[in-house]
This record gives structure tokens, sequence and C-alpha cells, in this order.
């Protein structure tokens, strides 16, 4: 059974910033309803901000709305009251999961092939351990976008990343279109294999 996503209140962004809050518009961004997948109404369509689709695990989709952006760092806001902070498209911080972590002093993949750093995860807390990723390009193809059904090129980069201490390792991917923006990921977010998809809807062009 289809349910009908509640009209998108309008947020006072100041897209032409590089930082907005939205904390105030946390419980009406909670009482959007969505369905197992999102459906793209037209309120979603004509907006003029920074969306995603974000689904955890195998639970239904739900909204995410760029709330502030801080030298890189993207700061969204979930309908179901999960935050996600972002660099270039990974998770780099969570609040509001299960298992919630940060990542210290990621660089990002743009411009590096490998790179170590530090994760921590709070719940229990297991202080700093550290975090060595390695990134390689392994297809390149065409995806239809999702809020119009445009196609757009991407190339796929896969993050493999180890952490040492507790012998955790896996695999991350990245779908970054011609203007370098990710498009869409898949991400493992703990040990115990909790993943995170992220679809891009529209993109911060501030």
């Amino acid at each position: 059974m289809d349910f009908l996503i509640k009209a998108f209140m309008v947020l006072p962004f100041l897209t032409s910033c590089t930082s907005y809050q939205i904390d105030s518009y946390y419980p009406s961004l909670r009482d959007i309803l969505v369905p197992d997948k999102i459906i793209i109404n037209p309120t979603i369509s004509n907006s003029p901000y920074a969306m995603e689709v974000i689904q955890i695990d195998s639970s239904d989709e739900f909204l995410s709305v760029l709330a502030s952006v801080t030298n890189g760092v993207m700061r969204w806001a979930g309908s179901n009251g999960v935050i996600l902070h972002t660099m270039n498209g990974k998770i780099i911080k969570t609040k509001g999961l299960d298992v919630d972590f940060k990542i210290i002093n990621y660089k990002g993949f743009t411009k590096v092939k490998k790179q170590t750093t530090y994760i921590e995860f709070s719940d229990p807390a297991s202080g700093l351990l550290e975090i060595n990723f390695e990134y390689n390009v392994i297809k390149t193809g065409l995806a239809n976008k999702r809020i119009n059904g445009d196609i757009e090129s991407y190339r796929l980069i896969e993050e493999s990343f180890y952490v040492p201490l507790i012998d955790w390792k896996g695999v991350n991917y990245f779908w970054v279109n011609d203007d370098n923006y990710v498009i869409r990921t898949k991400q493992i977010t703990s040990p115990f294999g909790s993943k995170i998809r992220t679809t891009s809807l529209k993109k911060y062009s501030g």
C-alpha cells in the first residue's frame, strides 16, 4: 500500500551561504510519511534545496535535507531524526544510528589513492582506532537520475578499508558524476555489517 508524502514544507534556507540551520524544523521533517521507496512528487521536484534519499539496511527509505555546509562538510537532517555528516559523499559522522561513529581528519578520495586516519564509535566508546583507506576506479557507465530520469555518466570508486585493532575490513562504493559530485553511495557503517545507501535527488550548488 502506497502512502502519500506530506507536502514538503518550505525551509528558509539561504542557498547563497555556506551554512544554514534547520534545527527548529526537525519535528516537521520527522512527520513526513515515506513508503518503502520515496515517491517523487511535484513538491520535491520543484524544491530548490539539496536533498538525498537514504536507506539504512533494508528499512524504508527516508528523505534527508541539507541542513548546513561547513568547510566542505555537509550536514544532512533526515525525516526520521537521523543526522549524517558527509565529505565528498563519505559519511564521516552520524547521530541517531544504532552504532554512531565519527572519522577524524578524513581527506576525501579526489586527490589521494590511500590514506590513514582514525575512527571512533560512541556507544560503547571505542577510543580512536586507526583506519586505512585505499581507492580504485572500478567501472564507468551511465545512470538515470532519480529526480527526473535524465541520464548522466559516472565512474564507480571502490573504497577498501581496514581497522587493524579490531580486524574489521570492508568495501564501500561511490558513484561520481562528471562534475565530481557523488550521486550514489553504498557504505558499511559498523563492524556488525550495517549499511547505508544514499541517492542524490538535488545536489548542493552553493
